[in-house]
């Protein structure tokens, strides 16, 4: 068996939830680690949901970028993302690194029947992602974090991908 196929069945069953609660969404590349789709919101604003394979396919990751291309410290970066998690646990901020740079995520995994059986909970926690990314920038900025914003265009949703699923 493919050891993507139980992903892909998940995420079959995430874009029809999708579409009955009216949000439209956008089908990603495949990565190596899992599936994805994104839901946009505007020039900059969207939302990757995406589902691991191998063994992690029952929940889902709804991923933010807030900032990329980051070339601080990491520890006052670090610092500021656990100042807006405490905040705000609900929706944890992280930095992520990798060769291709840092970046800071906002992140709510959930189990996937949590998030479609829980009447509106998707709808919420979809549309809530984007606000949330938007206003951690300035408070990163105020934080003197500086980096370069997500951008709604296929290379920066499929990098997001990649990100949500490491």
């Amino acid at each position: 068996m493919d050891h993507l196929q139980l992903a892909r069945q998940q995420l079959e069953q995430t874009m029809n939830v999708l579409t009955k609660i009216g949000l439209e969404y956008v089908e990603l590349d495949p990565f190596v680690m899992g599936v994805g789709v994104a839901v946009p919101y505007g020039p900059a604003d969207y939302v990757v949901i995406s589902v691991s394979g191998g063994g992690s396919e029952s929940l889902l990751n709804l991923t933010s970028g807030v900032l990329q291309d980051l070339s601080q410290e990491p520890l006052p970066i670090l610092d500021a993302c656990n100042k807006i998690t405490r905040d705000n646990p609900i929706f944890p901020h992280f930095l992520h690194d990798a060769e291709a740079g840092w970046s800071v995520l906002v992140q709510h995994r959930a189990l996937a029947t949590v998030l479609y059986d829980v009447r509106g909970l998707m709808q919420v926690v979809v549309e809530n992602l984007p606000v949330i990314a938007r206003a951690s920038r300035e408070k990163l900025a105020a934080a003197g974090v500086v980096g370069r914003p997500y951008t709604w265009n296929p290379a920066d949703a499929n990098h997001l991908l990649i990100r949500s699923l490491m």
